[in-house]
């Protein structure tokens, strides 16, 4: 753990008041530009390529299932401050639901993008409370590349999207691209594994409906989305994505709360896509469908890359990086206050088996990351023409 020099107090009541971040020595926050409004096109038609061919290719992003968290008797995660919360935002014309089992919340999604090998990964994501309603939070990991020379800072994965409710190429709330991204200074130049953690505003939602093939007539006099070009030796194919503003991300899904400082022990919720990997096997294809975990969570530590204020809950199928653990969720509103982002998994009772999913402690620090990203304003992407998209499209063939 990286240790920060942290002045003033934290102004906060325990029903999550309107608060103030507490004063720092430095800034913490590291933040760079995913994509400008110009390369939102370029993004977007990498990813509805083929009716979503780079969707269904992409594959789990797991660089930390390998770690070697245990259990910390002493020592671990405290609070930095006093407890605060972040209350969560409903979605627009949606009324609450009732059920005996568990509601899956809707802002849970996955996030695509581009991996440090140039190919296609997802990670598990949620969109969180914000002014602008405009803010997907998931683990650091899954924003910045941490394979390049821990010398130097993490450069941001490239293509950025999110897609809240993804099943089998299905975007039912639309694609969100991201536009900038936030995390702890100390993880992006770094790699603190104690602050893996990222909150990114996108821009609008955008809802392809439909994926046409063009002549080259229609191709010239087409408007109203991104256009393309796929050529071969013996021909060029003409393509158009029809394109329609989804809204904003908070008032499709909601946007779940925030809740830092917290007694570590308090049960939460842990919504996710999981890959399969964690034994007993799950014989499900990987990342298939939105699942849940439920458990207590304790104090961890993995003194082998020196994080050592982690928390950790038992689970046995929760390994996606990213994936929200939501303490006070309620089902009838599918809102909680987000209390975790899965890092990776650890055998934990020293067994051979991976079996706990593992966090970042929520402190006041996290909480400087997010105020950092929460008042920005990302607004839409306006199709009124048509954006040619001039970059090769690539090929998963």
């Amino acid at each position: 753990m990286l240790r920060i020099l942290i002045t003033g107090v934290m102004a906060v009541g325990l029903l999550g008041a309107a608060v103030q971040a507490p004063a720092r020595a430095y800034d913490i926050t590291a933040t760079d530009v995913l994509a400008t409004q110009a390369q939102v096109a370029s993004v977007l038609a990498y990813w509805l390529n083929g009716d979503g061919q780079a969707l269904a290719a992409a594959t789990p992003y797991l660089p930390e299932s390998g770690m070697a968290a245990r259990r910390a008797f002493t020592g671990g995660p405290a609070p930095d401050g006093r407890p605060g919360l972040v209350p969560g935002g409903d979605p627009e014309h949606t009324a609450a639901t009732r059920s005996k089992n568990v509601n899956l919340p809707r802002t849970t999604g996955k996030v695509f993008f581009l991996g440090a090998d140039g190919r296609p990964h997802w990670c598990s994501a949620t969109s969180v409370q914000a002014d602008y309603r405009n803010l997907v939070a998931t683990a650091g990991h899954c924003v910045y590349d941490i394979g390049s020379a821990a010398t130097s800072p993490a450069a941001t994965l490239k293509d950025w999207v999110f897609v809240p409710g993804y099943y089998q190429r299905r975007t039912p709330f639309g694609v969100y691209v991201g536009k900038q991204a936030f995390t702890h200074h100390d993880f992006a130049t770094y790699r603190d594994f104690d602050r893996d953690y990222a909150f990114v505003t996108v821009y609008n939602g955008l809802a392809p409906s439909w994926v046409r093939s063009l002549n080259e007539a229609q191709y010239n006099a087409f408007s109203g989305g991104v256009k393309y070009k796929v050529r071969s030796r013996t021909a060029t194919t003409y393509v158009g994505v029809r394109l329609t503003d989804a809204g904003r991300l908070g008032d499709r899904v909601g946007g779940q709360g925030l809740a830092y400082n917290q007694q570590v022990g308090r049960p939460v919720f842990l919504f996710g896509y999981p890959t399969g990997t964690l034994p007993p096997g799950n014989a499900q294809q990987p990342g298939r469908a939105l699942r849940w975990s439920y458990g207590r969570p304790f104090k961890a530590q993995d003194l082998s890359v020196k994080a050592e204020e982690l928390v950790g809950v038992r689970s046995g199928v929760m390994d996606a990086s990213g994936a929200a653990w939501l303490a006070g969720y309620r089902n009838s509103r599918r809102l909680g206050y987000l209390n975790g982002l899965t890092l990776g998994v650890s055998d934990a009772d020293g067994d051979d088996r991976a079996d706990t999913s593992v966090s970042a402690y929520f402190d006041g620090e996290l909480y400087g990351v997010y105020s950092a990203a929460r008042h920005l304003w990302s607004g839409s992407v306006p199709f009124n023409g048509a954006y040619e998209v001039t970059r090769p499209v690539r090929s998963l063939l």
